[in-house]
């Protein structure tokens, strides 16, 4: 009796280690082929949302139609599209924020992390969220879209582009890139004097009078100003240096042209005579002097008197005029 006690025992034993290992077994498998499946939806979600177009969350639900994230997915393609019912008014684009603001009158842009502001003519700062300046800028330009800033001490380039609604960065490694979004900005009026900037005012300057040329009619030209003709004067009368115009009782300055004669010519009564003509333009008795003709006969130069032949053959032998020259002494001085 008690043996066939021992073994009923013995046997639910075994059957009850075999049930349990069964149930472990049935229960891992369903975990990991659980995991396994739920691995893959999550890492194609996740790929989905970085592409975050429609064709990439239509791509998913093609091959995950249900669970967590295609109903996620679902959500995120509705938006997209703004077919959601109920859905909250999506934020206002840069645009629309920047209503007015152009890169020739902004003055102040807000980004999530703090402000850059103008304080100056051609200086900004920027300053963080508890308005404690961080940076520098110097203005180096404006255009309708942007304005462009730069920081001496890290060699960087900045630009408020007011159009996309960015904060640009370059330098001198990498192209200009997205930095921050703005958020806020505000237009400045330049038609008054910036904040913190004593105005500068220049002194008028005086305008110095146009130089009268002419006068109308009644009146006459008096030491460059027109005055008018009194009764008992004659209009024709014109102050000297000036000529009336004609048919007018206007005064014109007399025009004096300089005459320029071109080589080989020489200037004689204001005309422009060849310098070997100028004996026949003067006459007999008279000679050419300066710029005019003047009384007294022309002298040619005196003509040297022909050299011996003993001078010409130390010449030609590279002696000195005046030296003769023979073979033994070579040049030497006439004896």
């Amino acid at each position: 009796m008690v043996s066939l006690l021992s073994n009923r025992r013995q046997f639910f034993s075994t059957a009850l280690l075999r049930v349990v290992a069964v149930a472990f077994a049935i229960v891992c498998g369903a975990a990991t082929v659980s995991a396994q499946t739920g691995g893959g939806e999550q890492a194609a979600f996740e790929s989905a949302k970085e592409l975050g177009t429609a064709a990439a969350y239509d791509a998913f639900l093609s091959n995950y139609p249900t669970g967590f994230y295609s109903d996620l997915a679902r959500a995120y393609l509705a938006k997209l599209r703004g077919s959601t019912a109920g859905q909250a008014p999506s934020p206002p684009t840069g645009t629309a924020r920047l209503v007015g603001v152009t890169g020739f009158n902004i003055d102040l842009a807000r980004h999530p992390g703090g402000v850059f502001i103008k304080n100056g003519p051609d200086s900004w700062l920027e300053k963080n969220a508890d308005d404690t300046t961080i940076f520098h800028f110097k203005e180096v330009g404006r255009t309708q879209r942007e304005v462009q800033l730069f920081d001496g001490s890290r060699s960087v380039y900045l630009g408020l582009d007011v159009e996309e609604a960015i904060i640009w960065y370059s330098d001198s490694t990498q192209p200009r890139r997205p930095l921050y979004e703005i958020i806020e900005a505000h237009a400045g009026d330049f038609s008054q004097p910036q904040r913190n900037v004593p105005a500068a005012v220049d002194p008028p300057r005086p305008t110095k009078p146009a130089k009268v040329t002419a006068c109308e009619e009644g009146q006459r030209l008096v030491d460059g100003r027109c005055r008018r003709i009194r009764a008992r004067e004659k209009p024709q009368g014109c102050p000297k240096g000036t000529v009336p115009v004609p048919e007018t009782d206007d005064c014109r300055p007399i025009k004096r042209e300089v005459l320029r004669c071109k080589s080989g010519y020489v200037k004689i009564d204001g005309k422009c005579i060849k310098s070997n003509d100028t004996a026949g333009y003067c006459g007999p008795g008279y000679r050419f002097n300066g710029s005019k003709c003047v009384p007294g006969a022309y002298k040619a130069p005196p003509k040297e008197a022909p050299r011996p032949q003993w001078q010409i053959d130390a010449i030609k032998k590279g002696c000195k005029p005046g030296q003769g020259w023979n073979p033994q002494e070579g040049c030497h001085e006439n004896d």
